[in-house]
């Protein structure tokens, strides 16, 4: 009876800290999306972007957005080849090396396309306003993404 009881106790205080992590509101979004973009809703707030210039960065965001989900299932697709490569009793180095040197260019011409639209948003900005981002970014008060600016540490 007694392991019972607590079988049960055990049991409800799980489904109480999954039902209270599962709630939406104290985070909204979830991982680093959420973080991501809260930070960015502070730095367009901090800037007092016209509704012009917010329509026309969110623009530019989704569009890059969109053009990076490919080079995302790409670099995805070749961490999957370097694995099964490894996996291997034997693998193939120069076949490993190919993988490994092409992950590398996938994520550089990524930080190139993050960094084109960065200075597409810029022209957006008022004389004003890029002072402004230069000196928040300073702070640290926004880096962009990761490998963009100085690490913060996680959690």
């Amino acid at each position: 009876m007694k392991n019972s009881r607590t079988l049960i106790i055990a049991a409800l205080v799980l489904v109480m800290a999954v039902s209270a992590l599962a709630q939406p509101g104290s985070r909204g979004r979830s991982g680093k999306e959420g973080r991501q973009g809260d930070r960015q809703a502070g730095m367009m707030a901090k800037l007092d972007l016209t509704e012009d210039q917010q329509t026309a960065i969110n623009a530019l965001r989704d569009k890059n957005r969109d053009g990076m989900m490919e080079t995302r299932k790409e670099i995805a697709r070749v961490k999957n080849d370097i694995k099964g490569l490894m996996l291997q009793d034997d693998p193939d180095a120069k076949a490993v090396d190919k993988l490994v040197h092409r992950s590398g260019e996938l994520q550089t011409a990524m930080r190139a396309d993050r960094m084109a639209m960065r200075l597409e948003m810029r022209k957006l900005l008022t004389d004003e306003q890029r002072d402004r981002l230069i000196t928040m970014q300073s702070r640290g008060g926004h880096h962009g993404s990761k490998g963009d600016g100085p690490r913060q540490q996680r959690r």
